[in-house]
């Protein structure tokens, strides 16, 4: 098989949105066994305590080179990749995105769509 600039190993080929607890460690675990695999997941700062640092400083503001952070991996899931999903899609624009939700949050999901998140505990907590 002839490999091209899709199929590089340095390349992400599936990029997870998904938060954790809403099926990102099955998902690392299907994405392997089809091929699209390693696959980046939180589990990884465990085995590799520097991607925490790296992270961190991100978090504070420090540029990204996600190029570099995720080389050799072809997916990532769960957080910390999955809150630069965008991002991570400009840099691979090929790359397919996967939404993972909890399906007993759909409803407050879509409630949120209309009328906005800051407004949500306010609305409930009201009297008549």
């Amino acid at each position: 098989r002839r490999k091209n600039a899709a199929d590089h190993t340095n390349n992400l080929r599936v990029i997870g949105a998904g938060l954790p607890r809403t099926g990102t460690s099955s998902l690392k675990t299907a994405l392997e066994i089809l091929g699209f695999g390693p696959c980046h997941h939180m589990t990884e700062l465990l085995k590799k305590p520097e991607q925490g640092e790296i992270f961190l400083r991100i978090f504070d503001g420090y540029e990204a080179d996600f190029r570099e952070l995720l080389k050799g991996y072809r997916s990532s899931v769960d957080v910390p990749t999955a809150l630069f999903y965008k991002e991570l899609h400009q840099l691979y624009p090929q790359a397919k995105l996967i939404l993972t939700i909890i399906s007993s949050l759909l409803p407050f999901i879509l409630f949120e769509t209309y009328v906005g998140y800051a407004e949500l505990p306010g609305k409930w907590l009201r009297n008549g």
